[in-house]
């Protein structure tokens, strides 16, 4: 999670309901997710 992300999710708080916030929080967590299984296949490759 970028920081300037979290920046802005904490000024979203005010206009997203908590289960919308936890809601991005989680898809944005499988992103990140996704993206280091990636990287950690591509790295055993190596």
């Amino acid at each position: 999670l970028s920081l300037p992300l979290a920046l802005e999710l904490v000024d979203n708080q005010d206009s997203m309901n908590v289960d919308e916030l936890c809601e991005h929080l989680t898809q944005i967590a499988k992103q990140t997710c996704v993206v280091w299984k990636q990287l950690a296949t591509t790295e055993e490759d190596f």
